[in-house]
């Protein structure tokens, strides 16, 4: 395991190297951030600070949602190549594999390329998997392998919010699917806001703070993040090639550097506004349990037309 991780590392570093001769600082340690994960390359204080504030920093490391991104593009484009399904599905498997090597495999890539590489796999033989159940096998995969991810606060965040979002955005999901919404407008509006509504007691838990800006800030730099996760990796892809791709690098990376421009304003515009990161009290534990009992409750009502029983129970446990 070791020989490999210093053999991907030492590709990293020579892909990074490559990005360098057409990104300056601060989006080449972002898109080092993006792609790679947030051991790659360390971005400037200030600009750390700055996503802190917005509520971007998970931005800044390779993610669950950098694998979804790769793929639905990477399936987006071969399908519009005519190729077979199976083919399409099989390709994909290898692409985001090859994407969490490259990535360290850290704890959420890990997560994410598990849960998606068994779905796919279920596609190619005709059968679904139940999302929750899916992830708690993921889970006890990751623990089995290594017990330490317990306590690994990119484990826990990555899990909850899974988890969250296959609960509680589903069940709202399904609820209101019938208004006259599109469904990309409505997934890029509600996944921030039940992530963050999942996320908040583990966030204020371990480091006291929350970003009162973070759900707008995630709203609007979810396109243009989605353009740098494919964008940086196709570009590291090519870069591998190096000197013979440096051309298609230099062309990609022209492109990215202004939609990472874009990143950063969105960033420094909710990290300036007043009061954009605020100072909490430590929860103890049965609260955040009292509080993750409630959004379940919460989500259940929702799913069963809002039992006036669960709403004063839920109720009376907020008060406490």
């Amino acid at each position: 395991r070791e020989k490999v991780l210093q053999w991907i590392n030492d590709y990293r570093e020579k892909i990074i190297s490559i990005h360098s001769n057409y990104l300056t600082s601060p989006n080449l340690e972002i898109l080092g951030g993006i792609v790679f994960g947030d051991d790659a390359v360390s971005p400037p204080e200030n600009i750390k600070q700055s996503f802190i504030n917005s509520g971007l920093l998970h931005i800044l490391a390779a993610s669950g949602m950098n694998v979804a991104f790769i793929f639905s593009f990477f399936f987006f484009f071969l399908s519009a190549l005519k190729v077979n399904y199976k083919v399409n599905i099989s390709a994909g498997i290898v692409m985001v594999i090859v994407y969490s090597l490259m990535t360290g495999l850290g704890a959420s890539v890990v997560r994410a390329t598990f849960m998606l590489v068994f779905v796919l796999i279920g596609k190619l033989i005709d059968r679904d998997a139940h999302s929750v159940s899916l992830l708690s096998v993921v889970a006890m995969i990751m623990l089995i392998y290594n017990p330490a991810f317990i306590n690994d606060v990119g484990f826990q965040l990555s899990f909850i919010v899974t988890f969250g979002l296959l609960t509680t955005a589903n069940v709202i999901f399904e609820r209101y699917k019938e208004l006259p919404i599109p469904n990309w407008l409505t997934g890029a509006i509600l996944i921030p806001i039940v992530a963050q509504i999942w996320v908040a007691p583990i966030q204020m838990f371990y480091f006291n703070t929350i970003s009162l800006y973070s759900v707008f800030a995630n709203v609007l730099s979810m396109p243009f993040l989605s353009i740098i996760s494919f964008g940086g990796f196709v570009s590291s892809i090519i870069a591998i090639f190096s000197p013979y791709t440096d051309g298609i690098c230099m062309v990609i990376d022209f492109i990215l550097n202004y939609v990472l421009h874009i990143l950063v304003f969105i960033s420094n515009f909710f990290a300036n506004l007043p009061n954009s990161l605020i100072t909490t009290t430590h929860p103890s534990i049965v609260q955040v349990i009292i509080y993750y009992t409630i959004i379940l409750l919460l989500t259940l009502a929702i799913k069963t037309g809002f039992s006036k029983r669960l709403i004063t129970f839920c109720a009376a446990l907020a008060l406490i």
